[in-house]
């Protein structure tokens, strides 16, 4: 190819590049399903879950099961320490034929810049192999010593850091969404006005949450342009992102798809082939089997030194929710409070009573929700813990406020307040602040819930709590919009936005941009950024494994393209969401949902047929739930279909 014989590619390489013999370096995928197993290696019980955890369907990917590995990893590194030194291990093993070529190609003056994904160290090995100088960037401050004017060096550029410094690693769902440094989004700048880049082994990923998480959007006027490699093996064919497919068209011109070029026509270039030593199938598997069980060890080993039994639960338990197996959460935590010493522990069991209870409060279970709301916060009072005491006494408000008795929800909200400032716990208090901002305006009392918003919006800013801000700010944006004030509202909802995307709050992210799609949706005119925003909660929500999200930002895109008369797609969105609600045993959405069904396929389709059916699903959940009125109405349409 021309850019590389004139000098002026550089390469972008991803964990593609590494999956060969003997590198054999695991996908991220297999990596997360180890680290599970040594997990649940701590209790038996546990092993149970291993399998629900590893082999669920992942939302939005036909072709993938269970859920991503860098909102695993988020999870782990919230009760755990130590994940990613146990990494170490992926440094077994040699440069495969993909790493070779690379040296190769910087060995003849053909590649100055290397840039790449993985945090493996098989590219410095080819290298140091071949007695080729270089220099290897980790860490921010490696980039800001980044000098293109350093032509006796190959450059190799790793984004989401190395495994030999630790922790420099990029692997988390809040690292993913707050996106590459500013140094090196401006390393990057600078290579894309004077290079071409040329990507191989690489899907794209990262471009879900951020289409400039490159720097390639914002660079796109002055880039020299790129071509972008996918597979091509035998009959496989990679499926091309969409994502860089939109990359593609912004480029015009200057960016193209190929695949399957990658390696053979660096033998082109080379004018020589490379010695390819091929491996048998019992070879590779031999391979891949010494492979794993190194990192097995490694894991395992991790895993005894910083997993405890609590963690551990903590861990599958938070992670069995997330996914929305509510009944196997909810044992996972009942069994925590079975065979954990309250008395060595007490916050870790008080945890799992309100866990217990979060999830009976989804199910609408509002009597055991409670029960185990007030277990949590007598175990935080009997051990004078006042922080969890007025965490649980929050939770003990919310259910009184979502069964509308909004006096005693009103009192425990006003008790977690007083604690929280009896203790200057600052962050609490703005917290339980917002809540109760919250509970006035389902009160109608938007006044009085402003100001109490208001009072959270400057705590959050005097403590510099972003994360509480965003979600403040979000809050303020919906009193103005039930006033009607959509443009003062829009401006809360950007900044909000704004915010929660540096701080790589990802489901946040997903939230915000509902918000917005709310406003939008108003205007005609704006309706399709309406929809954009809901298809990207969306996406987000299937993403991380989020299906009560998922079900909302499903349901929202359907009531957009209902309002563009796109009646089919409508339908497809709200069969998504009732499939999720009633797999989530909510009752309340499933009836509520049917319903919408209904009313499209017999108002908007005339097909009374399906209306029926739909209607009289909705009919069902209705009398479970025991709403006459909605009982009535819906009788009232059968009877009309009859």
């Amino acid at each position: 190819m021309d850019i590389f014989k004139q000098k002026k590619a550089v390469l972008f390489c991803g964990a593609g590049i590494s999956l060969e013999p003997p590198a054999g370096l695991p996908d991220w995928h297999m990596l997360r399903d180890y680290t599970l197993s040594s997990i649940a290696n701590t209790d038996s019980f546990l092993q149970n879950y291993t399998h629900d955890l590893t082999q669920i369907d992942m939302i939005g990917e036909n072709d993938k099961k269970g859920l991503t590995p860098e909102y695993v990893a988020s999870i782990i590194l919230k009760y755990c320490e130590g994940y990613f030194e146990s990494f170490q291990a992926l440094e077994q093993g040699e440069p495969n034929i993909n790493h070779l070529y690379l040296a190769k190609l910087a060995e003849k003056g053909y590649l100055k810049y290397i840039v790449t994904t993985n945090f493996d160290v098989f590219i410095e090995t080819a290298l140091q192999k071949s007695s080729i100088p270089h220099k290897v960037y980790s860490s921010d401050e490696h980039f800001a010593n980044f000098d293109s004017k350093d032509t006796t060096n190959v450059h190799l550029l790793k984004l989401h850091g190395c495994i030999r410094t630790p922790q420099t690693i990029t692997a988390t769902v809040e690292q993913e969404s707050q996106g590459l440094s500013s140094v090196k989004k401006r390393v990057l700048q600078q290579l894309l006005r004077e290079y071409y880049f040329a990507f191989w082994g690489y899907s794209g990923a990262d471009l879900k949450i951020n289409l400039d998480y490159l720097a390639m959007e914002s660079s796109v006027k002055d880039a020299q342009g790129f071509v972008w490699n996918f597979l091509q093996k035998d009959d496989h064919k990679e499926t091309i992102n969409p994502h860089v497919q939109k990359l593609v068209k912004l480029y015009d011109k200057k960016g193209q798809i190929t695949h399957g070029k990658f390696p053979q026509v660096f033998t082109e270039i080379l004018g020589e082939q490379l010695p390819h030593h091929t491996y048998s199938e019992e070879q590779q598997h031999r391979l891949i089997e010494h492979k794993n069980e190194q990192l097995h060890v490694a894991l395992d080993q991790w895993a005894q030194k910083h997993v405890d039994i609590p963690s551990a639960f903590s861990i599958i338990g938070r992670l069995l929710r997330h996914s929305g197996q509510i009944e196997k959460a909810f044992a996972c935590y009942l069994k925590m409070t079975e065979i954990i010493d309250e008395k060595d522990n007490y916050a870790f069991v008080a945890n799992a009573y309100n866990e217990m209870g979060y999830l009976q409060k989804v199910r609408s279970y509002y009597d055991e929700a409670l029960d185990f709301f007030c277990k949590a916060q007598q175990i935080a009072a009997k051990n004078k813990d006042l922080r969890l005491e007025a965490e649980y006494l929050n939770s003990i408000g919310g259910i009184y406020r979502v069964r509308r008795n909004y006096t005693q929800a009103l009192g425990y909200y006003q008790k977690a307040v007083d604690i929280a400032q009896s203790i200057s716990d600052q962050k609490g208090l703005a917290f339980y602040l917002n809540k109760l901002g919250g509970l006035y305006k389902s009160m109608g009392r938007r006044s009085q819930a402003l100001d109490y918003l208001k009072q959270a919006k400057e705590l959050c800013v005097t403590i510099g709590d972003e994360q509480g801000l965003a979600i403040n700010l979000d809050n303020i944006g919906k009193i103005y919009r039930d006033e009607k004030d959509y443009d003062t509202a829009l401006e809360y909802f950007l900044e909000a936005e704004r915010i929660t995307r540096l701080l790589g709050d990802k489901q946040g992210i997903a939230v915000r941009l509902s918000s917005l799609g709310g406003i939008y949706k108003r205007n005609s005119q704006t309706r399709h950024k309406a929809l954009d925003c809901y298809l990207q909660a969306m996406e987000i929500a299937q993403d991380l494994g989020d299906r009560r999200g998922s079900l909302l930002h499903s349901q929202n895109a359907a009531s957009v393209y209902l309002r563009l008369k796109q009646y089919n797609k409508a339908v497809e969105h709200y069969k998504l969401a009732v499939e999720i609600a009633e797999d989530l045993k909510d009752t309340k959405n499933t009836a509520q949902l049917n319903r919408a069904l209904g009313n499209i396929f017999h108002f908007d389709l005339q097909r009374n047929s399906a209306a029926r059916d739909c209607y009289t699903k909705s009919l069902e959940s209705y009398q479970t739930l025991g709403w006459q009125r909605e009982i009535n109405e819906i009788r009232r349409f059968l009877r009309k279909l009859t």
